[in-house]
């Protein structure tokens, strides 16, 4: 093997180890088969603090989330772990506020749904992200892909009335402002504006088209060469 493929393998699982042990939420959410959490489907593990009459109910939520990202990109490819909590001490220990948070990392996705995300639409945004990172790959979805998009398609299939965009008010200044935001994205004091105009931005995009074009950037194009 040559000196520059070693070093690039090297450099591949630093990335790889340093990523994932930096993440301790994600590697709870990817080992929660291990918890005391219970297993109700392949990839969905429940709070042990829910009943069990919950459940189908649970599992209809998350097959409509499904069929809402089917029905707007196409059929998903990802098969992420899901974890459901009841309380919002269960949500921050996997990492997640009260609604819902995913965890991207070389392993895998794994959705959290907080006690107020137990719904097809944080079902439906979450999973998206979940998409978008297993079809460009890790690295890719790191370093290719702007938190404005990520945000802006899963707020596509996202039906929650403010994320509406009959029902957004914003300037074109603050639209195109976003997409030069990193993780101020979420740290700015403006979030829910930020959102507000990453899902104005995304508007140009044909969804149809989506699976394709993050597929071209999964074989190496850039995110501004194929949007």
């Amino acid at each position: 093997m040559s000196k520059l493929k070693m070093s690039i393998l090297f450099i591949s699982v630093v990335l790889v180890i340093v990523g994932t042990l930096s993440q301790k939420h994600a590697l709870a959410c990817e080992f929660v088969g291990v918890t005391n959490f219970k297993k109700i489907s392949s990839h969905i593990y429940v709070s042990p603090e829910i009943s069990t009459d919950k459940y189908h109910e649970f599992l209809m939520i998350i097959k409509s989330g499904k069929n809402r990202i089917k029905n707007t990109f196409g059929p998903m490819r990802s098969h992420p772990i899901t974890v459901i909590t009841k309380n919002n001490d269960e949500a921050s220990f996997f990492g997640s506020n009260s609604a819902g948070t995913t965890h991207l990392t070389p392993i895998g996705e794994c959705v959290v749904l907080g006690p107020k995300g137990i719904n097809v639409n944080v079902a439906a945004h979450e999973f998206v992200h979940a998409e978008v990172h297993n079809r460009v790959g890790w690295l890719q979805y790191l370093l290719n892909i702007p938190i404005w998009f990520s945000e802006g398609v899963a707020l596509l299939v996202d039906y929650r009335a403010p994320f509406l965009l009959e029902n957004i008010s914003i300037s074109d200044i603050k639209v195109e402002a976003v997409k030069s935001k990193g993780v101020d994205f979420f740290t700015d004091g403006n979030t829910h504006e930020n959102y507000l105009a990453s899902r104005v931005a995304i508007e140009y995009i044909e969804a149809t088209s989506l699976y394709e074009k993050l597929d071209e950037i999964s074989k190496g194009l850039s995110f501004k060469d194929v949007f």
